[in-house]
């Protein structure tokens, strides 16, 4: 197959890398402690440490939910660039920037002009503007093609815009923070496995991408 053919049909590889990550947590610790129903502040730092940890059980590339729950960078790397880019970590914010390695393993960006995103608050897409093509690329270099995009949930009527994870995430990780807490005794953060409620299944159930 020419290279003209493998660009415009072939789907390629990607990978993710972690530019930026969340600042702000899904649930606070206020909210987690009045679910708990904990007055007191001597269980602060596990109660912080046993949220962090649901969450990125659920957030994120690798994350059950195969999205992102807070607003945070990613870059997606591929050989080359195909007719649609389809970016793998929903809900889309933002594309910042598309890259490419040129013949000396420079960055060069590519005019924003040239192309078109669709997808923002979803699954995100980039497509070529009519009569533009993508740049040539080395073919010595296995992530030549690079997107840099935002994703995470954000209140768009906002300003600034603010976290807007949809309440069943925030209540499945409740639910799974506090199965968590109700075991303390058992638990050893970073290497306890984390149980999923039934109840937090059914929540997080739409929200899943399938094959992630």
């Amino acid at each position: 197959m020419s290279d003209w053919r493998r660009n415009c049909e072939a789907e390629p590889e990607s990978a993710l890398y972690l530019i930026s990550g969340p600042t702000e947590a899904v649930v606070s610790r206020e909210e987690m402690k009045a679910h708990l129903r904990v007055d007191s502040d001597d269980d602060n730092d596990l109660i912080d440490a046993m949220t962090e940890a649901v969450t990125q059980h659920l957030d994120g590339r690798g994350g059950q939910l195969g999205r992102a729950l807070v607003d945070q960078t990613w870059e997606q790397r591929m050989a080359w660039f195909p007719r649609v880019i389809r970016l793998r970590l929903p809900p889309l914010i933002e594309v910042e920037a598309i890259e490419y390695l040129d013949s000396n393993g420079a960055r060069q960006t590519f005019d924003p002009a040239k192309y078109l995103v669709t997808g923002i608050g979803d699954r995100g897409r980039i497509c070529l503007a009519p009569g533009e093509c993508w740049p040539a690329l080395p073919c010595d270099r296995p992530e030549s093609a690079i997107v840099r995009f935002r994703a995470g949930y954000l209140d768009g009527g906002v300003s600034p815009p603010e976290t807007n994870v949809p309440g069943p995430i925030k209540a499945a990780i409740k639910l799974m923070t506090g199965t968590l807490y109700q075991n303390r005794e058992q638990v050893i953060i970073g290497q306890t496995a984390i149980e999923m409620p039934w109840a937090a299944e059914a929540l997080l159930w739409p929200y899943r991408i399938i094959g992630a």
